[in-house]
């Protein structure tokens, strides 16, 4: 692979193609002894529920979540509540308005690590992202294709964490004249800020790319693999002595009573999502958009599958077709039937 043909790929960039190399290769000689059993894929996430606060900028909803009291600034509350990540992600997705929106915040806990608020159109823009990484094939299509046109590529340039992708600033609040005449006369002002300005645009932006890739995958530093045990009988006699430190699970139960798990550790709303996506990926769940209702649905063995609901939404579709083909059909006869009322030129001249 030549520099040349490839101009944006970094050496951080062809350090992970090496890497990638060197681990297939090991796989091809991986002894059969040495082989992990399959483990199922957990997801326990911890929400931690603070307080929405929801009001209006402009014609934009705003969400701020706040753990301070109201009237008690010095005083935070929260509840930490264990959720479903799949269940979060599947409410997310079937949000339809603002209030909606309001409503999933408040129980979810915090969205973002980027920022304490968000605007319904942000909140919509997720949304949209979560859809596109889910369909997994519309993505693989533009991947295969090297078409970098439209969404699924800058979605892609995304995944990656390495490109600077515009999916996101299509809603991004413009900033007014005044706020950045202001700005121009701090600069000019104090330009020892400008630095800091540069800085803190650096760091944002360096923050976004790492909530990017965990749609691609959670970084390493937020997986492990655990030893979980099988039977809930086990796990209630050794929470006791797990509780008090410094025990491990695999000398307190025998090895027969416990199996490997790869657990996903996600800390907002947005990981875990990106988490219950990664889920379903690594045991070969596809998804894709029903051609009649426009919602996701798993795909399962059926491959070829394009609606969700084989009785409503495939029998819907089919009743939606024949009313239209018969009403087409009509529409022919007429014109035909017009056509044989429309005198020829023989009859006229009789």
């Amino acid at each position: 692979m030549e520099n040349e043909d490839y101009p944006e790929l970094t050496p951080q960039r062809f350090s992970e193609l090496d890497r990638l190399r060197a681990a297939m290769d090991a796989m091809r000689n991986l002894p059969p002894e040495r082989a992990i059993s399959a483990m199922p894929v957990i997801v326990p996430y911890m929400a931690i529920v603070g307080r929405v606060e929801h009001y209006k900028r402009g014609e934009e909803h705003c969400f701020r979540i706040t753990r301070t009291v109201a009237g008690h600034e010095p005083d935070e509350i929260w509840e930490e509540k264990p959720l479903n990540a799949h269940a979060v992600r599947d409410e997310f997705l079937n949000v339809k308005d603002w209030s909606g929106a309001y409503d999933f915040l408040t129980t979810t806990g915090i969205f973002s690590p980027l920022d304490d608020t968000i605007t319904w159109s942000e909140f919509q823009r997720w949304q949209r992202f979560t859809r596109l990484v889910l369909e997994h094939e519309p993505l693989a299509s533009a991947m295969q294709r090297g078409d970098t046109s439209g969404e699924h590529w800058e979605v892609l340039k995304a995944l990656t964490g390495d490109y600077a992708s515009s999916f996101f600033d299509v809603n991004r609040e413009p900033v007014s004249s005044k706020e950045a005449e202001w700005m121009e006369r701090e600069k000019l002002r104090h330009p020892e800020i400008v630095p800091m300005i540069l800085e803190g645009q650096q760091h944002q932006e360096k923050e976004r790319r790492k909530l990017w890739t965990w749609f691609q995958g959670p970084p390493g530093k937020f997986c492990s693999i655990e030893w979980i045990p099988k039977r809930k009988e086990d796990a209630d006699a050794v929470l006791p002595l797990l509780r008090k430190g410094g025990a491990m699970i695999e000398f307190l139960l025998p090895r027969k009573s416990l199996r490997p798990a790869f657990v996903i550790h996600p800390w907002t709303t947005l990981h875990a999502i990106a988490a219950a996506i990664y889920a379903d990926y690594s045991n070969g769940v596809e998804y894709r958009t029903c051609q009649f209702c426009n919602r996701l649905f798993p795909v399962g063995r059926q491959k070829s599958k394009k609606f969700c609901n084989q009785r409503q939404c495939k029998n819907a579709a089919h009743s939606r077709k024949s009313r239209r083909n018969e009403r087409e059909r009509k529409m022919k006869a007429k014109a035909e039937e017009k056509l044989r009322e429309v005198p020829t030129d023989k009859a006229k001249q009789r």
